[in-house]
């Protein structure tokens, strides 16, 4: 009786559940089903509605968008052929202004079928088609050109053709705005019907251009052209939708009784056609428009009929796995009380059993997490002291000795190998090895193999192996089981060597890089016992990068100490520049002082005149380079002390060049040299310091007349930019080495130049030249080759 009951009380558990599911599905999914598939066929009905409308919306608009594009297009491509210099000239040929008309017509891509030039009568004066002609003098787009403005013709059949076209009507001014010509220009309309033609919906659609009178602009498709007739039916709409931007729905009935959706566009053309208005016309039945709803219908109630079955299938498995995560955790007790923390029971099942999963897993991982806490907790401790000692490390030797005893300490490593990149990341080279057998450094091991590790260099190009992808992807690589690595070894013969001579039982490699700057890779191994754990592995990441932090520290030191340096090199070559300046002095003082104390010291009648003159030309001579010393100085002093300013006007280029050539006027007078002036006609002024660009012309001249032989010719080439205006000075010189010309600019190096010297300069023209010039936001550069000659090139900006 006992055995019946639970037998009964078993069967009856089994078939609520399976009762509860199917109830569910009954109460529940029918009626939400039959619900859903109502609500999307209405939901259907309305957005492919709305679809459609917003289709003929969006096929109206592009449309219009592109018509207006061609008409647009073709109105300014008027307005610059009638602005065109050489048509505008009053002395081009006929000849000339006809090769224009049909060079600007090629470059539209022949927009325009026929383009002629007429005067204010409409009599012919050139034509790209000798039969291009009518009478233009008395209509009123033509009147309205030579009026002096821009107009358009309506559509209009052509001459003994059965083509339709445009006429373009453009007024030709001349200096005083005057009117002195007409460009007429006719573009066929199979320019615009490509655009409708093409641009249809579905298999009844059809669209067109219709003017203000509804006249029909553009031919629709010839297989729509019962629609066509019944436009006008269609006026008789049966509903109307404003939409923004002048976009009018209409629904109406064609003459077969078919219904039709139908949207009108205005095009926005009034400033390139006058008082012309054409309207976009689309339509589509809405036949096709909707035949996808009942697709979607059909498949609705595919979609639930497969739903409801799927839905008994999926019931039946829920059933049957309902009751096997109870067998699965009663596998796992045992596991668990025999010893296994690893074993991880699956959560899923009913609640009452994900519950009991959850709970299992928490007390097995609970166990688990405090022995590892327990280990990681003393590697910790290794760690902040490791991270200590890194902290007061002051060179990059100190911090890799210090980072390979301790992963020694910390992970119990019989091997550390550490190899540092250099300056271009091409190659690693050794700078720590302990080996597993005898310690580190060659002389406490005999075998070849620890003293070949410890002094290795190696190329990454050619023998980097797993080495380089460490270092290359910022990739650690955890080896444990090395029966895995053989197959990577295949293709590192250097690591495949250093697990076999060496007995490792387990391998890592470690980038040390930052994301910007690779320093090295860090190998450490062991040669018996487990792998690293997760903690383990964890405090050597966090190590790694102590080590790649320190190291960056001490290379940020290193180029601190680099810099004070350079900054007591600067300092000393300030000093050396006062030295060179004081030396320009001394000779012109000295003769000054010389041959006016001889004039004091001799009685002036007892002096012949030679005498006399020789001696007031050398104080002539000496005052005037002290001058020239000091108005050298001056402008470099201001540089220096930083306080150089620039006052920005109007700045005329033509004269300003002039002006500087002829400052240099005498040097290049001396030499015989020529200088050569090329301006861009476009280039007019500028906004700068037309004082301070001058100088910079004065000291390229300068500079070029002082280097370049006797009667060689001297350019100065002014092109128009974007944004700017570039100037070059061009000589044929003795040229600037490529290593020079990375220090030219920067004075000091120029101040210590032997050629510049005994060429009269002070070296620092340059350095002014380069602040003017970056004061103005420009900037300035080089190009030359010894024996060649040289172009210097700054830019200045138009506006600032």
């Amino acid at each position: 009786m006992n055995t019946l009951r639970q037998r009964l009380k078993r069967l009856i558990e089994r078939q609520t559940l399976a009762a509860t599911i199917i109830l569910i599905f009954l109460l529940v999914f029918i009626p939400m089903a039959v619900m859903v598939s109502w609500y999307s066929t209405s939901e259907t009905h309305k957005s492919l509605r709305k679809a459609s409308e917003s289709n003929l919306e969006n096929l109206s608009s592009q449309v219009g968008a592109e018509v207006e594009r061609v008409l647009i297009r073709s109105y300014q491509d008027m307005e610059t052929l009638a602005k065109n210099p050489i048509i505008r000239s009053d002395t081009a040929s006929a000849e000339d202004k006809l090769a224009e008309i049909t060079t600007v017509n090629d470059i539209i891509n022949k927009r325009f079928t026929d383009i002629a030039l007429v005067d204010p009568d409409g009599n012919m004066i050139i034509s790209s088609d000798q039969d291009y002609q009518g009478d233009w003098s008395g209509q009123d787009w033509f009147r309205e050109a030579v009026a002096g403005n821009i107009s358009v013709s309506p559509p209009h059949g052509v001459l003994n053709t059965p083509k339709l076209a445009m006429e373009y009507a453009a007024p030709v001014k001349d200096v005083l705005q005057n009117v002195t010509a007409v460009i007429v220009a006719q573009m066929e309309m199979n320019t615009i019907w490509a655009i409708t033609e093409t641009a249809t919906l579905g298999e009844t659609g059809w669209t067109s251009i219709v003017d203000e009178s509804y006249t029909f602009i553009t031919i629709p498709n010839p297989d729509h052209g019962e629609l066509t007739a019944q436009f006008t039916y269609a006026r008789k709409n049966i509903r109307t939708t404003q939409y923004p931007g002048s976009i009018e729905l209409f629904e109406y009935k064609n003459n077969e009784g078919d219904k039709v959706l139908a949207a009108k566009a205005t095009l926005d053309i009034s400033p390139y056609l006058g008082e012309h208005v054409w309207h976009i016309i689309t339509s589509q039945t809405t036949d096709e428009a909707f035949a996808p709803m009942r697709d979607a219908l059909r498949k609705g109630l595919i979609g639930i009929a497969g739903g409801f079955i799927l839905f008994l299938i999926v019931s039946a498995l829920l059933i049957q796995r309902t009751t096997k995560p109870f067998h699965i955790l009663s596998i796992g007790a045992e596991q668990v009380g025999s010893g296994d923390f690893t074993y991880r029971a699956p959560v899923s099942g009913t609640r009452e059993v994900r519950r009991l999963a959850i709970s299992f897993n928490t007390m097995v991982r609970n166990l688990q997490m405090s022995e590892s806490l327990r280990a990681e907790h003393g590697l910790l401790r290794k760690l902040q002291a490791a991270g200590t000692a890194l902290a007061s490390a002051l060179s990059a030797e100190e911090i890799l000795r210090i980072a390979a005893n301790s992963i020694r300490e910390i992970l119990a490593s019989d091997l550390v190998w550490i190899l540092m990149a250099d300056e271009d990341g091409n190659s690693l080279e050794a700078r720590v090895f302990v080996s597993p057998k005898k310690g580190q450094g060659p002389e406490d091991d005999d075998q070849g193999l620890t003293n070949s590790l410890s002094h290795r260099k190696i190329e990454l190009t050619k023998d980097g192996g797993l080495l380089e992808k460490v270092l290359r992807e910022r990739e650690t690589l955890f080896l444990d089981d090395l029966t895995i690595f053989k197959d990577l070894a295949k293709g590192d013969p250097l690591l495949e060597t250093v697990i076999t001579e060496l007995g490792m039982a387990g391998i890592n490699l470690l980038p040390l890089a930052l994301p910007d700057r690779e320093f090295g890779v860090m190998v450490f191994g062991r040669t018996s016992g487990k792998a690293l754990s997760d903690s383990e592995k964890r405090i050597v990441l966090v190590f790694a990068h102590q080590v790649t932090i320190s190291l960056e520290r001490a290379r940020l030191g290193a180029v601190e100490m680099k810099n004070v340096a350079e900054l007591a090199r600067l300092s000393h070559l300030k000093s050396r520049i006062l030295y060179i300046l004081s030396h320009e002095l001394k000779t012109p003082l000295t003769s000054l002082r010389s041959s006016s104390r001889l004039l004091q010291e001799s009685d002036i009648n007892a002096l012949n005149f030679e005498t006399q003159q020789r001696l007031i030309g050398n104080i002539v001579r000496a005052t005037a380079r002290l001058v020239g010393v000091a108005d050298d100085i001056y402008p470099i002093a201001e540089v220096l002390t930083g306080e150089m300013q620039i006052v920005r006007g109007k700045a005329d280029c033509r004269k300003l060049v002039n002006e500087a050539v002829e400052s240099v006027s005498p040097l290049t007078a001396r030499k015989t040299q020529s200088v050569n002036i090329s301006i861009d006609p476009s280039v007019s002024s500028m906004w700068a310091d037309k004082y301070r660009i001058k100088q910079v012309l004065v000291n390229l001249l300068t500079n070029a007349g002082n280097f370049s032989p006797p009667r060689s010719p001297i350019d100065i080439v002014i092109s128009d930019e974007t944004a700017e205006v570039i100037f070059e000075v061009r000589d044929q010189g003795i040229g600037i080495s490529e290593e020079d010309q990375t220090l030219i600019f920067d004075g000091f190096y120029q101040a210590d130049s032997e050629t510049v010297r005994r060429a009269g300069g002070k070296g620092l023209g340059l350095l002014f030249a380069k602040t003017v010039v970056e004061l103005h936001g420009g900037r300035i550069w080089v190009k030359s080759k010894l024996g060649e000659g040289s172009s210097f090139y700054f830019s200045v900006p138009k506006q600032v």
